[in-house]
């Protein structure tokens, strides 16, 4: 949904982030990603405090918040003014900048970083992470979330500005290739996978009509189910992460991965 990349040009809608900013508050997928992106983050960091953590490409700032509960010292980078006005409302605390990754030079390197759904906008993804690992400390940590099996490709890829869609094994040479090595990789969003592939060829029939209706597409999209099923819908993240501490997940709608930098 957003981008960092001085080869991309504006993806998402300036007037998408209201209506971004407002489902992201109950929508089952947001609250559920938190979840999942939080229980990563502890099982490899298990005392945060004091630690610094740049999300790149922070948006409306709805992770950002969960990374300042959890106790981090929060730095928020985007190149869309629109997204940064909502986060720095959600995150008075955090500390922002306007800009693309590749112009970013703080004065500090960070402890960790984190790219949720924002590595997928990138043309080059190889030299976004070879920028990222140039912000981190030694052995610094990166958290990344992807969308997830080029099957489940559909018109809201398109008008996302979706450049792919990431299988395990891409998104691991990837990241080996930038100067990670790769801790833990999974696919979330298992059980939303037979839906959303559904869901997806349903909008791919109709691809000439929600092209020319980006924000009718949005919306759809967004769309925040009726509460009992926005509830059981957001528990099927805890049994995603319930079933992974078992089983290797075999696919899903989304990976998430924690890397540390290479010495």
């Amino acid at each position: 949904m957003k981008s960092t990349d001085s080869e991309s040009l504006h993806d998402y809608p300036p007037e998408a982030y209201a209506l971004l900013s407002e489902s992201e508050k109950r929508h089952f997928w947001f609250q559920g990603r938190n979840m999942i992106i939080r229980e990563v983050i502890r099982s490899s960091i298990r005392d945060n405090k004091g630690l610094s953590f740049l999300e790149i490409g922070c948006g409306t700032g709805y992770v950002l918040a969960e990374l300042a509960r959890m106790g981090f010292k929060v730095t928020g980078l985007d190149m869309h003014a629109e997204g940064l006005a909502y986060a720095k409302l959600r995150v008075p605390t955090a500390t922002f900048f306007a800009g693309k990754l590749d112009e970013f030079r703080p004065k500090k390197l960070f402890d960790a970083a984190g790219m949720f759904d924002v590595l997928e906008h990138i043309p080059n993804d190889t030299s976004a992470l070879v920028e990222c690992a140039g912000l981190l400390k030694k052995n610094g940590m990166l958290y990344l979330t992807v969308p997830a099996r080029s099957e489940l490709w559909s018109v809201y890829d398109d008008i996302s500005g979706h450049k792919r869609r990431y299988t395990k094994g891409s998104l691991k040479i990837v990241l080996e290739r930038s100067g990670f090595r790769v801790k833990f990789i999974g696919y979330f969003g298992f059980f939303q996978y037979v839906p959303h592939l559904i869901m997806k060829r349903l909008l791919l029939k109709k691809s000439h009509v929600a092209k020319a209706d980006t924000m009718g597409v949005l919306k759809r999209i967004l769309w925040q189910p009726p509460g009992i099923l926005n509830w059981l819908l957001e528990q099927s993240f805890t049994l995603d992460m319930f079933l992974s501490k078992f089983i290797e997940l075999p696919f899903g709608t989304s990976l998430i991965v924690s890397a540390r930098k290479a010495v």
